[in-house]
């Protein structure tokens, strides 16, 4: 479990730093914790999806 967390905070980490320079916007430490929320977010998301996924075809077999 803690080796998905750490992965997940990485990509979050790459994930926010990588939207934080594309949005443009003042490089205040605001807006980068903004980017890495971001990323974060998204990487859940990625997570739930793949969960999801796996369970779903557990349950066909």
């Amino acid at each position: 479990m803690s080796g998905l967390l750490n992965s997940t905070r990485q990509i979050g980490a790459s994930l926010g730093t990588a939207a934080h320079h594309h949005s443009g916007v003042s490089s205040s430490p605001e807006a980068l914790t903004s980017g890495y929320a971001l990323g974060l977010r998204l990487c859940a998301l990625v997570l739930v999806v793949a969960v999801g996924s796996v369970l779903s075809s557990l349950s066909k077999s």
